[in-house]
């Protein structure tokens, strides 16, 4: 059995037991332990309270950077949902070649960077939108190469962050600003790489939150907390988008990998 296989097992008894829990690493309720998806997985994670403790032998670093992500961001209502969903592909994913995982990585960050687009898209207030969209499109055609298993050079990341306005730019550096260091053999820039893609997902959550509080007229306190409660719905209708764009990429390269063999 290997690290990936033992974690999946893990992971379905606690789906069977009902003991995950959300937005906290680990708890004690009612006599019985509670563990987030990441800590239910790899319980060292739990006692360490960082996805640093999860082992490379386990998932990538920085999918094991965007699980907690996954678990945390999402609608409460679609939660229950979404764990099954990431166990699932988990266990699909234990014949996934490092490149493949690679790929997924940047269909991930594809994934935000469109949810954000959309958002500056529809936000009337944002100025210099032309600007950027365009930006966003140039990382996007990026993205979606390395995606899709093509080479993108460090030159080409450069030369994307070299056109693009400071404002611009902001809409994209966190999925885009440290892609290239994800081909990189140096330990501090794979680790510069291991949070791209969750930074990425909270960054276009946030655009949308921010969206929402712009547009409210707020007159009292009574509008401020529904202001804050709204604001915080669309950050998680946000969240659930991405989780779903996610979860499609990962079946696409799933697919592929059984397709692939099937043919051999």
């Amino acid at each position: 059995m290997n690290d990936l296989t033992a974690a999946c097992d893990r992971l379905d008894a606690a789906i069977a037991a009902d003991t995950l829990t959300r937005r906290r690493w680990t708890a004690e309720e009612q006599g019985r332990h509670l563990a987030c998806l990441l800590a239910a997985m790899v319980p060292k994670c739990g006692e360490r309270e960082t996805s640093d403790a999860c082992p490379a032998t386990v998932i990538p670093e920085w999918l094991a950077h965007l699980t907690p992500w996954i678990d945390d961001a999402g609608s409460q209502d679609r939660w229950p949902g979404v764990v099954r969903e990431y166990a699932c592909l988990l266990r699909a994913s234990v014949a996934l070649s490092s490149e493949q995982c690679q790929r997924l990585d940047f269909a991930c960050r594809a994934v935000a960077v469109r949810e954000e687009r959309d958002q500056i898209s529809k936000n009337a207030q944002i100025g210099k939108k032309a600007q950027r969209i365009a930006a966003i499109d140039a990382v996007l055609e990026l993205l979606d190469h390395a995606s899709a298993g093509g080479m993108v050079s460090d030159q080409e990341w450069v030369a994307a962050r070299a056109a693009a306005p400071a404002e611009a730019w902001e809409a994209v550096r966190p999925a885009a600003a440290a892609a290239a260091a994800s081909s990189s053999s140096t330990m501090a820039a794979k680790r510069a790489a291991a949070d791209v893609a969750s930074a990425a997902m909270r960054a276009a959550a946030d655009v949308a939150s921010a969206a929402m509080r712009a547009s409210a007229d707020v007159a009292s306190a009574a509008d401020v907390a529904d202001v804050e409660r709204a604001s915080e719905m669309a950050s998680e209708m946000a969240s659930d988008r991405m989780i779903d764009g996610i979860f499609t990429a990962w079946r696409t390269v799933i697919r592929e990998t059984v397709n692939s063999s099937a043919r051999q």
